[in-house]
């Protein structure tokens, strides 16, 4: 008998990646629940519109991931267009034909799913795996979802990014090498 492959995937606008992101794909690879583990950044999200670009967030991705046994793709962030995690699905179902597709999720965006593009196709591709953050919770939804024990730590990109136009200290919400790449780049107002 062949075992099915399951693939989690884990999206977000990642502006920046920070350690509560880290966190969350350190608990999926410890699992051992997933084959394999794919981490997209948003190219032009829908919902939240993102401060550095497309290709800064994707590099931070890669520098933040550099020594983990994961994919990243870049497959928003070259398709033109608004992104739609339907059409994120699609091409990772294609390149991982048979698997089980497992959609990562706070429970903070899990509360607006209902307004995502075509949910009802994407929750017929996906099975929703939420992560209980502080905030809203997704009971009530009527999207089925499961939700996965994780101690989401309490950190937020917008904090950082504040944080950071501050001049403040963000080394224990955010990994050194991608904050030496913030600062090179000039990002959130770093200099």
């Amino acid at each position: 008998m062949i075992k099915t492959k399951n693939c989690a995937i884990f999206g977000g606008t990642f502006d920046p990646i920070h350690l509560g992101h880290l966190h969350v794909i350190d608990n999926l690879l410890n699992s051992k629940k997933f084959d394999s583990i794919v981490v997209v950044p948003a190219g032009n999200p829908a919902i939240r519109e993102a401060i550095a670009s497309p290709q800064e967030r994707l590099e931070m991705v890669k520098i933040a991931l550099k020594d983990r046994d994961i994919e990243i793709s870049d497959c928003e962030v070259n398709r033109p267009g608004t992104s739609f995690a339907i059409d994120t699905a699609i091409e990772i179902q294609n390149q991982h034909p048979g698997a089980n597709l497992h959609w990562v999720i706070g429970s903070d965006a899990f509360a607006q799913i209902s307004s995502w593009h075509k949910i009802e196709e994407l929750a017929n591709l996906v099975e929703f795996l939420v992560v209980e953050r502080p905030g809203p919770s997704f009971i009530g939804s009527q999207i089925k979802a499961n939700s996965i024990k994780i101690d989401a730590l309490p950190i937020s990109a917008t904090e950082i990014r504040s944080l950071i136009d501050k001049r403040a200290t963000v080394s224990e919400k955010l990994p050194a090498n991608v904050y030496a790449y913030i600062k090179a780049k000039g990002l959130y107002g770093a200099s």
